[in-house]
């Protein structure tokens, strides 16, 4: 099941494994972190669902705006980012929190993770698993969450939809690198729904055919 608990000033996504966990719970993920606590408290509630993980994408402003908030309201989760990522939380300009007008730092994440890497909703009747794909270009650390089973991924900024993809203006962005995880994801199955950082799903095929 997927609630899309905030649209602005980006996505952020409640992820939860429908199959109920040994402790009756449905563990959950969040995928970015600009929803209020109270609207994820409120979904977790209602679906009995337990946040495992804060998932961060990237680590600029707008994807961050709520993560202290949600840290509080769910400490037993673990914050996850890409390892090329963890130094942005604290730099104003590699996060792009002075666009903003609010120059901030964030707590850094306690989990770090790389291309490869799992990350796994448990359940006795049926694990969920993430594979982390590392898709640099609008940051460094950018990743995507591909849900392989299900053909579902989450892609932060790298790609939205309607033929938008990822900034490169700012720090630490690099077009060429970015052209280089654009054709990397072209060549996933065409029928992946890709849940973006901002605006509405879309799929493989319709975003990246021309790659």
């Amino acid at each position: 099941m997927i609630i899309r608990c905030s649209t602005e000033p980006s996505n952020t996504f409640l992820f939860i494994n429908d199959e109920a966990a040994g402790s009756g719970k449905h563990e959950a993920m969040l995928v970015d972190a600009s929803a209020d606590a109270e609207v994820v408290k409120r979904a977790c509630e209602k679906y009995d669902a337990l946040v495992k993980y804060i998932v961060v994408t990237h680590a600029h402003y707008d994807h961050l705006t709520a993560f202290e908030e949600l840290i509080k309201a769910f400490p037993e989760a673990e914050t996850v980012c890409h390892e090329d990522e963890l130094e942005s939380f604290e730099d104003v300009d590699a996060n792009v929190s002075y666009l903003f007008e609010d120059s901030r730092v964030f707590p850094k994440c306690g989990k770090t993770v790389k291309e490869g890497d799992v990350i796994v909703l448990k359940s006795e009747n049926g694990d969920v698993t993430f594979k982390v794909l590392h898709t640099p270009g609008h940051t460094p650390g950018c990743i995507c969450l591909l849900d392989e089973k299900d053909k579902l991924m989450f892609t932060g900024d790298t790609v939205f939809a309607d033929g938008g993809i990822g900034r490169t203006d700012f720090k630490g962005g690099d077009t060429d690198t970015l052209y280089r995880s654009l054709k990397r994801l072209a060549e996933l199955p065409e029928d992946i729904t890709i849940l973006p950082g901002h605006g509405r799903p879309s799929t493989i095929a319709e975003e990246l055919y021309y790659y």
